[in-house]
């Protein structure tokens, strides 16, 4: 992609980011943002009680769009009103507590550009330590997602190109023609999961998902979690990821995976019982809520096959005592 083109691209990007509360971090984010290309630049605020209002008033930049709620929509209704107000060509879901880096935008769009069946992708997803925090997302044989290199340093082999499963929502770039075609976020899915929803819709309608090394962003992590319920989050996190593999997942792959999934995702709630009576609630809820709700959307659509079975990993059993030796804090694996 000649410098013309690319110019051209990065003026036909939306950025879309969401804040609640976040007044410093989303300085820091919009600092970075500015002195690069694109066409606008979307906040949607989710009632923030913390003097944002003032930092919004101090921008003088006209590509920069406030969109203010009268209360918390959560991440995917939230970044629904923020596509919905926006034009470009594609489109930048970006989370509040990043600093993206300079021109982090062209790889990405050269290679949406170059590659028609791609319908989005994400950069190198960096903790502050410079360990990876998302280098893209895979499926296990258990439903719980496997996160390749995560917390280790970047490295050429760890850091090669590959299609993914789901990207990170922290930082996804996608294109809107596919975002006209599959639809937006889920609303009913308030905050977690949603993204691996979305990239599900994507993979299912024949598009693949790709991430691309060639560029990065630095994740501070956790900012809007570190605010919220921890029985909010287990719930959450719970209901959606069983709604999601009930909702798209081939028949070939649905009774390899739920089964086990929803039986591993019973004994996480009787282990959380021990630690905290409302912790456990809320995950056994989380279950009994994903299952219903997705089994009520399978009912609805014919599931036909789709290539996941591309996009999964077997990791070793050290990988799954990280995933369950602590319920809280942002370095969950799930």
């Amino acid at each position: 992609m000649n410098s013309t083109n690319a110019h051209k691209n990065e003026l036909a990007t939306s950025i879309i980011i969401i804040n609640r509360n976040g007044k410093e971090i989303t300085k820091n984010c919009i600092d970075a943002l500015l002195p690069q290309k694109f066409k606008e630049l979307i906040i949607v605020d989710n009632d923030s009680t913390d003097g944002s209002d003032q930092l919004y008033k101090s921008f003088n930049d006209k590509r920069i769009i406030i969109v203010k709620n009268k209360s918390n929509k959560g991440y995917a209704e939230a970044n629904n009103q923020g596509y919905k107000k926006s034009t470009g060509k594609f489109v930048v879901f970006l989370n509040n507590d990043t600093i993206p880096l300079k021109d982090f935008l062209r790889p990405l769009l050269q290679y949406l550009e170059e590659h028609n069946r791609v319908a989005a992708v994400q950069p190198i997803i960096l903790f502050p330590d410079k360990t990876i925090d998302s280098v893209g997302s895979y499926l296990t044989p258990t439903g719980f997602l496997y996160h390749r290199a995560h917390r280790q340093k970047p490295t050429i082999k760890n850091c090669q190109p590959a299609f993914v499963y789901t990207l990170k929502g922290a930082c996804m770039v996608w294109k809107r023609e596919v975002l006209e075609h599959i639809g937006i976020f889920d609303e009913s899915y308030f905050a977690y999961f949603e993204e691996t929803e979305l990239c599900n819709r994507a993979l299912r309608a024949g598009y693949q998902l790709a991430f691309v090394p060639k560029t990065a962003i630095i994740h501070l992590g956790g900012f809007t979690s570190n605010s919220m319920d921890q029985t909010f989050i287990q719930f959450f996190n719970t209901k959606n990821r069983i709604q999601t593999y009930l909702r798209h997942l081939p028949d070939s792959l649905f009774w390899k995976i739920v089964p086990l999934h929803v039986l591993l995702s019973e004994l996480l709630a009787t282990y959380s019982l021990l630690k905290s009576f409302e912790l456990g609630m809320a995950i056994q809820k989380g279950v009994a809520a994903g299952i219903k709700y997705g089994l009520e959307e399978r009912s609805k659509n014919d599931i036909l096959e789709y290539p996941v079975t591309k996009y999964m990993k077997r990791p070793d059993t050290s990988y799954y005592r990280a995933l369950f030796s602590s319920l809280k804090g942002y370095d969950k694996l799930w």
